[in-house]
């Protein structure tokens, strides 16, 4: 109980810490997690200690880090059977992968994540697994499925937090942009804006526009 305890608190510090930004703090309060979750935690502790430090370690740009992180994650969830851990992995392994310069391999494991978010009626994970197919899409100048792919992962769920919600539409009025479609670009910037004043986002509102 103890080192629930701990692990509780420490990791509680640590997403607070990557919610501003402070991303070397957390990927330090990840690490001790994670070193409590071998010493004495559960497997559900140890895959989340993984998937938070992959996640850290991406964001700081330590992208093999990450991918190493995140494979122990993948290879933790499969043990456990637990199909919406894995399929959480895998989106976030296609993240990972997409940053490291592998677009095909990052949708394999976007497209793995959907399916299962599909069987599993994860909303969630259908939300971010489309964002994932989304952002290739854009990187590859495929705007306009882009753009219908970012609505459906907007669509997908009710409980996509506010941070992942702006980074969608400002993933869409970037397509839309590219696209040259102007008429509609006025109104999705407003939305944009009035949902990163609303969820303290305004940083991803600033590097769009």
């Amino acid at each position: 109980k103890d080192t629930d305890l701990l692990y509780k608190t420490i990791n509680d510090r640590g997403i607070a810490y990557a919610k501003v930004n402070r991303l070397e703090l957390a990927a330090a309060d990840m690490r001790r997690c994670l070193r409590l979750a071998r010493k004495g935690g559960t497997k559900g502790m140890k895959h989340q200690a993984l998937m938070n430090l992959g996640e850290s370690e991406r964001r700081l740009g330590n992208i093999d880090k990450s991918i190493t992180s995140l494979s122990e994650a993948l290879t933790v969830a499969t043990k456990c059977q637990d199909r919406d851990a894995i399929g959480e992995t895998l989106a976030n392994m296609g993240l990972a992968l997409q940053h490291k310069g592998k677009p095909a391999e990052a949708r394999r494991s976007y497209e793995r994540a959907l399916d299962i978010g599909k069987k599993r009626r994860n909303t969630g994970l259908q939300s971010s697994s489309l964002a994932g197919l989304a952002s290739l899409d854009k990187e590859e100048g495929r705007f306009a499925s882009a753009v219908k792919l970012y609505d459906k992962a907007m669509a997908a769920s009710n409980s996509i937090d506010a941070r992942h919600r702006c980074e969608y539409l400002a993933g869409k009025i970037e397509a839309l942009a590219s696209q040259g479609v102007w008429s509609k670009l006025q109104e999705q910037i407003q939305q944009l804006i009035s949902d990163c004043q609303e969820g303290q986002n305004e940083d991803i509102a600033q590097y769009v526009l």
